[in-house]
């Protein structure tokens, strides 16, 4: 905080009352404060405001999409391990928002959470991932990869399991098969696709243009995408899904 109060020419209690959201400091030493702050990389931790030594018991699972039935499974089998390690989930949706994963995030380290369980939103670089690693707090990216990050990623292996479920589409008879859903900055989607690629390939089967069709994986987008692939290539008898919530649309549509 001294080196904040340093930077901005101010006092060092005018710097806290600045971080306390006091309306007493004018405008002007705000700006500079908070310059300073941006400048500096200073984090504020409320935790050790509140004279609250040390971690909390808070971990911080910051989902991609809490609509998608994929991650309420994995939410569930989160939970009950953190319950017994005695944390305290704090769930928070970044709706695929590289603005709001800067913004919670930020907010997050003010209370000195325990750790971050991340689906990071399309975009986040190694250089962010590591910068929260090296600062000493714990993050785990699940589902997503940021490639040469040096944190531990759990995912799933997206490009054999859309290998074989396109392969059993193909066993089953199909030929005309569209891989639709997800959008094209995900790394999942890219891993998934390549599975298609694959497993189409394997099989000797051309992929036309209109084969992929990335786009947002809600429900409401997805049904109107899978209506309108059909209407003008009625050739096509299945699809390769990105996600959950794909095939629940496609069954509406």
């Amino acid at each position: 905080m001294i080196d904040v109060a340093v930077s901005a020419g101010v006092s060092k209690s005018t710097v806290s009352l600045v971080l306390s959201g006091s309306m007493s400091v004018s405008d002007e030493k705000k700006a500079s404060v908070n310059k300073a702050i941006k400048e500096l990389g200073y984090v504020y931790n409320r935790g050790a405001a509140g004279l609250r030594g040390g971690p909390s018991n808070m971990v911080a699972i910051l989902s991609n999409n809490l609509t998608s039935p994929y991650f309420a499974q994995v939410l569930m089998g989160l939970e009950p391990y953190l319950e017994q390690m005695g944390m305290m989930p704090i769930i928070m949706d970044l709706n695929e928002s590289l603005e709001r994963q800067s913004r919670f995030v930020a907010s997050l380290r003010e209370y000195n959470i325990a750790a971050i369980i991340i689906t990071p939103a399309p975009g986040t670089t190694k250089e962010w991932i590591d910068n929260i690693h090296i600062s000493g707090l714990p993050i785990v990216s699940i589902m997503r990869e940021v490639e040469n990050a040096v944190s531990p990623v759990v995912k799933a292996d997206n490009r054999l399991g859309t290998f074989l479920s396109t392969q059993s589409l193909i066993q089953l008879g199909h030929r005309n098969i569209v891989f639709i859903g997800g959008q094209e900055t995900f790394s999942d989607f890219v891993e998934r696709k390549l599975g298609y690629l694959d497993a189409m390939r394997e099989a000797e089967l051309d992929v036309s243009a209109h084969f992929i069709q990335p786009g947002p994986s809600s429900r409401i987008y997805s049904s109107e995408l899978a209506k309108e692939v059909l209407f003008k290539h009625p050739e096509i008898t299945a699809f390769s899904c990105f996600s959950d919530e794909v095939p629940t649309a496609y069954t509406t549509a």
